[in-house]
């Protein structure tokens, strides 16, 4: 079952927010504060978190974000999908929130279904994150048990496969480019037996 941390101060959309995705089949904790957000955060690990950016005011969602990535760092933890709600025209600390390591953000109030999606669209983007970190581990320790240790080229840049896996685990602006454009062909390289089957 996929976990939920919601952290919404309108009680009454908290709630609302709440009852749909236990119905969607998520295990789902509701919070209000910042201060019950914390302790939430430090009991387990979550698969979403949907984050409301001015809780209440306008810096407190801001640092809770980046509480929470440094607490995921600290621990060794997978890092949680973590999705802003904002209120229209507040654009301004969602992109603050992405620079802090969002993965995205949505506007509030939507339509519940719009939110099932987002988190099913951000949850297959990290599926797809996590088979090209194996992907590009299995590559790495392949090249460097040949004695090489190659040289990845990303527009004027050059970065080695441990450079890369840095980036993509903290969830940079490199680390998605990279994702966007080498995914299927790092899938191809840590498989060659599956090309060499297809071709008998």
């Amino acid at each position: 079952m996929r976990s939920l941390l919601v952290i919404e101060d309108e009680l009454g959309l908290l709630k609302a927010i709440t009852n749909y995705f236990v119905e969607e089949k998520f295990d789902v904790i509701g919070c209000s504060t910042k201060e019950e957000a914390v302790r939430a955060f430090e009991q387990k690990t979550y698969d979403v978190v949907l984050l409301d950016i001015r809780l209440p005011s306008d810096s407190e969602g801001l640092d809770l974000l980046e509480q929470f990535r440094k607490s995921e760092t600290a621990r060794g933890d997978e890092r949680a999908v973590v999705i802003v709600m904002t209120a229209f025209g507040h654009y301004q600390y969602a992109k603050r929130a992405c620079n802090l390591g969002a993965d995205g953000f949505i506007e509030k109030p939507e339509e519940m279904h719009v939110l099932l999606e987002t988190i099913n669209s951000k949850l297959g983007e990290r599926a797809e994150t996590d088979a090209l970190l194996r992907a590009l581990r299995e590559w790495s320790k392949r090249v460097k048990d040949d004695g090489d240790n190659p040289i990845i080229e990303l527009g004027e840049n050059k970065y080695t496969a441990d450079d890369l896996i840095r980036e993509i685990e903290s969830g940079s602006e490199i680390g998605k480019q990279f994702r966007l454009t080498f995914y299927a062909m790092f899938l191809e390289l840590s498989h060659p037996e599956d090309e060499q089957n297809e071709s008998v």
